[in-house]
């Protein structure tokens, strides 16, 4: 029998942002949703997201890394067939 967890993630705007055109300043919202397609329960997970240098993050949940990279820790653990997502607010 072979268990693992296999985490898939995947980040798009957050509702409301897609027919929004953005100035420069202003926030943009996204979200990006962590799958566990494994079939063992995921633990420990730390997403981080690697953020184009136009964009800046503007978000107290995440700690920045620098070099445009911030992370979050998913709290857990995250059950196989599961997902959760995590807003994350940038700025333009």
């Amino acid at each position: 029998l072979l268990t693992n967890f296999d985490l898939a993630l995947r980040k798009t705007l957050a509702p409301g942002q897609l027919a929004t055109l953005h100035m420069v300043g202003e926030n943009v919202d996204f979200t990006i949703t962590v799958f566990n397609q494994g079939s063992i329960p995921a633990t420990n997970i730390t997403v981080t997201d690697y953020i184009p240098v136009q964009l800046q993050l503007n978000d107290p949940s995440w700690t920045s890394l620098g070099g445009n990279r911030a992370s979050i820790s998913v709290p857990g653990p995250l059950a196989p067939g599961a997902s959760i997502e995590l807003p994350i607010r940038l700025r333009l």
